[in-house]
């Protein structure tokens, strides 16, 4: 039920801000000392947020099961997030010029204009990168812990963890 499921989204609340108050000062000052271990650092954690809310676990325990994940894939997780990151700008860069386009010369006109562009571009970014990062988190579940196993399991009535046969419930 609806209910429920704010519930659930209430409970892990405080989890998720302590999150991104962890990620946000690492990664600031990873980008301080160089760029190379912010951006490293940013791919290592990028499916913390997947892994806090799908697995219930804390916020460092989450940015370790994402480093977890992320390691000897690393180089596709950042190759999937570059694709998804220069796809978005070339969209949101479209819906400028479309917004820019229609303003004309009024200056009242172009203010509102770049508040709706900039709501629009809001309402196509979060989204897709919401996305993206959950099939990169979904892929690699699959790709390290058999996860697809574990959901056609599931979808039989049986269980199943990787590296065992399955059982009958």
């Amino acid at each position: 039920s609806w209910s429920r499921s704010l519930q659930a989204a209430f409970d892990r609340l405080a989890p998720l801000l302590w999150l991104a108050i962890i990620f946000g000062i690492a990664i600031v000052i990873a980008f301080i000392l160089i760029i190379l271990p912010g951006i490293w650092l940013s791919v290592a954690w990028a499916v913390a947020v997947p892994a806090l809310m799908v697995e219930g676990i804390g916020a460092v325990a989450a940015l370790r099961r994402s480093f977890h994940l992320v390691r000897h894939r690393w180089w596709a997780t950042f190759g999937a997030l570059l694709v998804a990151t220069i796809m978005l700008f070339v969209v949101l860069f479209l819906v400028g010029l479309i917004f820019s386009a229609l303003s004309g010369s009024s200056l009242g006109l172009y203010l509102v204009m770049h508040g709706l562009s900039s709501v629009v571009s809001a309402l196509i970014a979060y989204p897709f990168i919401g996305a993206v990062v959950a099939v990169i988190y979904i892929d690699l579940r699959v790709r390290k812990e058999g996860l697809d196993l574990e959901l056609l399991a599931g979808s039989f009535g049986l269980s199943a963890t990787p590296g065992s046969t399955f059982a009958a419930p």
